[in-house]
């Protein structure tokens, strides 16, 4: 055989059986039985055998990488782009920082919404059982299913998105020259959560309960709307504004005034910054 003409491991074998006079392995079981440790061959099965195991072993692990990796992209999402606009608002000269920046938090609402319908349509096709199944390999027996799969559909998205309003209300700071304290920061970053994400989730929940023929999906639907509510008015606190009833003053006089010339039927509250 010409010395250029490289073999595989198991031609190296079955010439090493002919060689001793014995009849070829036909299994990979068997090539590693009739190898000896004495065999000049052994120790290159051996790391073959070995590189044959790590490769298996790297590819059971990306498995829950891959299973993570599309929901983690749509929640990380919205705080690496809030990153990218504003270092963009920063490279602009400084009478534009504000228009820029005041575009961008006019979609804020949008985006909290279409992050938790991209959310929510991922866990539905297949990021419930992929998730689970990535708890359940790694922590067996040490979590209940039911509670891990709602912990997992409630946290990741709230837990991404106050991020997000935390960084936007932080930036709104910086960009306008408000009098904040980080404490304002955080009450409403939470109780924006409170009064649009988590009745959005609520939502999502409920609908996927009347799916599933269970009737508490309604309940679900009932408290979105409430807890949206309750969590509009401290909304409002936070963000400093007080509705007082004002039952005289100039104030009182022009709006009225002005609304009776529009046609409009104006109620006689009267917000107090």
């Amino acid at each position: 055989m010409p010395p250029f003409v490289r073999l595989s491991t198991r031609q190296r074998v079955c010439v090493y059986a002919r060689e001793k006079g014995t009849t070829p392995p036909s299994r990979v079981s068997d090539v590693a039985s009739e190898i000896g440790p004495t065999s000049p061959i052994s120790g290159r099965v051996s790391v073959t055998l070995q590189f044959g195991e790590h490769q298996l072993a790297i590819f059971i692990e990306a498995r829950p990488v891959n299973a993570l990796l599309t929901p983690a992209t749509v929640l990380l999402l919205p705080i690496a782009l809030t990153f990218c606009i504003r270092w963009a608002v920063r490279q602009n000269q400084e009478g534009r920082q504000k228009t820029v920046w005041a575009t961008y938090r006019s979609f804020g609402r949008f985006i909290l919404a279409i992050t938790v319908t991209g959310w929510w349509v991922i866990w539905d096709m297949h990021g419930r059982s992929g998730l689970d199944s990535i708890i359940i390999a790694r922590w067996p027996g040490a979590v209940n299913t039911s509670a891990a799969e709602t912990l997992l559909f409630w946290v990741p998205p709230i837990l991404s998105l106050g991020i997000f309003l935390l960084l936007c209300y932080t930036f709104d700071q910086h960009i306008f020259r408000l009098k904040w304290t980080i404490t304002n920061a955080f009450r409403q970053a939470w109780w924006r959560l409170v009064s649009f994400v988590i009745p959005l989730l609520l939502v999502a929940s409920g609908f996927d309960t009347i799916l599933d023929r269970k009737i508490r999906g309604i309940a679900w639907l009932l408290a979105a709307g409430v807890v949206s509510k309750v969590g509009t008015g401290f909304l409002r606190r936070a963000q400093g504004m007080k509705f007082n009833k004002l039952k005289s003053g100039e104030l009182r006089n022009r709006a009225l005034s002005m609304a009776s010339r529009m046609g409009v039927t104006l109620d006689r509250r009267m917000s107090e910054f």
